[in-house]
């Protein structure tokens, strides 16, 4: 979990910042970010535990970020 925590912050900071504004690179992530979604959601659906753990609140607040931040 740290190590996807991590490379989402990294990214959406960047987004945020406007250091990434290729259109295909976001295209791309957020393809990336539907999928890790949909597996974060699927994982705390079988494993209750994990909504309570703070590195997938963490996760699942870059998500929200970076579809606000490209407008998805």
């Amino acid at each position: 979990m740290d190590f996807v925590k991590n490379d989402l912050g990294y990214f959406v900071f960047f987004v945020e910042k406007g250091e990434i504004r290729d259109r295909d690179i976001l295209e791309y992530y957020n393809d990336r970010m539907n999928d890790v979604d949909k597996n974060m959601q699927r994982i705390m659906n079988n494993y209750l535990i994990t909504k309570e753990w703070e590195e997938v609140k963490e996760i699942l607040e870059f998500i929200k970020k970076y579809f606000k931040l490209t407008k998805r």
